[in-house]
């Protein structure tokens, strides 16, 4: 079967962007922190240094203890044009999927362990420019977790009461994995993936799909089947 889904704008505002500041700026900063980080989500301790020159903020953070695995990530945010630009390359390993999703984004249905590669860059006056240009590519993978809510094996199995019924997701239910993963290339600001993967005991699933960054929507293809076990 093929499942589809849609999810609109949450949170899709535009606001200004101005990094013109960073032009009367000459500085190397050492930073020794026990967290460093944005909104909920932090590494630390981390030890870095802050260089700004020529209109330029540069900041890499080193390996780092980042929920329960680590993080290593090299930032950049560029004032000198007209035109403000950004470039972040960031490597994830090991990291406990649950608490990160669900600080991050609030996003609870999901748990195991996490590796992901990110490098993008952008620019734009307005938060929704900036997002519209992103450009780059990333890959995701957990290992070992489960899909919160869901046991697709047994809605499989079930089809006929369901239909009777309807769908209603049950926390007490899971579908384990032994891997999800998925890469994505990103061009004007759409990440797009045709290799959506998941290995599981009886289930196996694959996919594609892609996400509009700059107006935050998602559409996503999916194929699951069910097998006998992880050899099937």
């Amino acid at each position: 079967g093929t499942a589809t889904g849609n999810k609109g704008p949450t949170g899709s505002g535009d606001a200004p962007i101005d990094l013109s500041f960073l032009k009367g700026l000459d500085a190397k900063i050492d930073v020794a922190a026990d967290k460093i980080g944005y909104g909920k989500v932090f590494a630390g301790p981390v030890k870095t240094t802050l260089v700004v020159a020529n209109g330029d903020a540069a900041l890499t953070v080193p390996q780092s203890p980042f929920y329960g695995g680590t993080v290593t990530a090299t930032m950049s945010a560029d004032g000198s044009g007209d035109v403000p630009a950004i470039k972040l390359d960031m490597a994830i390993a090991g990291a406990a999927a649950a608490p990160l999703l669900r600080d991050a984004a609030e996003f609870d249905r999901l748990e195991g362990r996490l590796d992901t590669n990110v490098a993008v860059s952008g620019a734009g006056k307005t938060s929704k420019a900036l997002r519209r240009s992103l450009d780059g590519k990333a890959s995701v993978k957990f290992s070992d977790g489960a899909l919160r809510g869901i046991d697709i094996a047994e809605v499989y199995n079930n089809l006929v009461g369901l239909l009777v019924s309807g769908f209603k997701p049950d926390e007490g239910k899971k579908t384990t994995f032994t891997e999800l993963g998925a890469s994505f290339s990103i061009g004007n600001g759409i990440a797009q993936t045709k290799d959506i993967s998941l290995l599981g005991p009886l289930v196996r699933m694959d996919g594609a799909g892609r996400i509009d960054l700059a107006e935050q929507t998602l559409e996503i293809k999916l194929n699951p089947r069910i097998v006998a076990s992880l050899s099937g």
